[in-house]
């Protein structure tokens, strides 16, 4: 796949692009790799995306987008829906992803992937939290290491993949949400023990494949509902499963058909 992207810079600016990988590339521009422009006004953030099935387009339209005025990028980024897809499946062939990339077909707007085994997201160390929190506490919110919380907090809907793994899902998940959970952008604790919900999303499609049952209750999936709920504010939150997938004698085909069926029954 590829992307033409715009970038909201730290002065505000904005920086139009094109890349066949997003994520790698964001990082480069935050690493000051990235381009000259971006070089001098870190930290960038992702502001608008599109995906195109090839090179020769995304740049075409990167040219286009480059000739627009302010006014005109600004307008195509409100106009067209921001989805925010969170990949933590990390078999190459997952069967998560492919009712995930079923789901995307009926939403309408720019998908951003954030593939969190390729990105190595990785769990907090203390010397990173402790960073995190003193910006936290002096307000500032605009760390480098805070760009995957932004992403996330500024979604208009957000599709999390994640494979039912020892009655809940891969680690990798875990530390996506450590990496996200940050006071001033996804959410703000309030000092009394209540917190302020900050995310954009009003809507979160959940999709899980699990090679033998699901046991009630399902540990995985209800963490993540009470967390984006609880601390983002996110209160629509919708299921998809397909299990008994890895059971001697189960209609593998047929499994997958019925889930997929189902995801498609929704939005009809």
């Amino acid at each position: 796949m590829n992307y033409t992207y715009i970038l909201k810079c730290a002065d505000g600016t904005l920086y139009t692009g094109w890349t066949n990988d997003i994520g790698k590339r964001l990082a480069a521009h935050n690493s000051g790799r990235g381009a000259k422009y971006t070089k001098s006004r870190l930290p960038v953030s992702l502001f608008y995306l599109e995906e195109h099935l090839d090179r020769r387009t995304a740049m075409r339209r990167e040219v286009l987008i480059k000739k627009m005025t302010r006014s005109e990028k600004m307008t195509l980024a409100e106009t067209k829906k921001r989805i925010l897809l969170v990949n933590a499946c990390v078999r190459p062939a997952s069967r998560t992803m492919e009712l995930a990339r079923e789901l995307l077909k009926h939403l309408d707007g720019s998908v951003e992937e954030v593939d969190i085994e390729k990105e190595k997201i990785l769990p907090l160390t203390n010397a990173q939290m402790e960073k995190r929190q003193a910006a936290c506490d002096a307000g500032i919110t605009d760390l480098p290491m805070m760009k995957y919380a932004w992403q996330f907090a500024e979604a208009d809907e957000i599709v999390v993949a994640a494979p039912y793994w020892d009655l809940s899902f891969p680690a990798i998940l875990k530390a996506y949400f450590e990496q996200i959970t940050v006071s001033g952008v996804t959410f703000k604790n309030m000092g009394d023990g209540s917190y302020k919900k900050l995310c954009k999303a009003k809507k979160l499609y959940y999709v899980m494949t699990a090679g033998g049952p699901i046991y009630e209750p399902n540990m995985g999936f209800e963490y993540v509902k009470t967390l984006v709920f609880e601390f983002y504010g996110i209160k629509d939150i919708t299921l998809f499963t397909a299990e008994m997938l890895d059971v001697d004698g189960m209609d593998v085909a047929a499994i997958m058909d019925a889930a997929k069926t189902k995801i498609n029954s929704f939005f009809e």
